[in-house]
């Protein structure tokens, strides 16, 4: 019964990482998305002139 319940536990531990490495990572991709906008603005407003 205890490597039973062991299992279930690293299962619950490992989805919970999964969980947060995925939370980060949409985190990162968002403010990565978010410096492309600002990089091609700032590259719009110095065609300008």
């Amino acid at each position: 019964m205890s490597p039973y319940n062991w299992s279930i536990y690293m299962t619950l531990i490992i989805m919970f990482l999964i969980c947060i490495i995925i939370f980060n990572f949409f985190n990162s991709s968002k403010s990565f998305n978010n410096n492309k906008i600002n990089k091609m603005e700032l590259k719009s407003t110095s065609w300008k002139w």
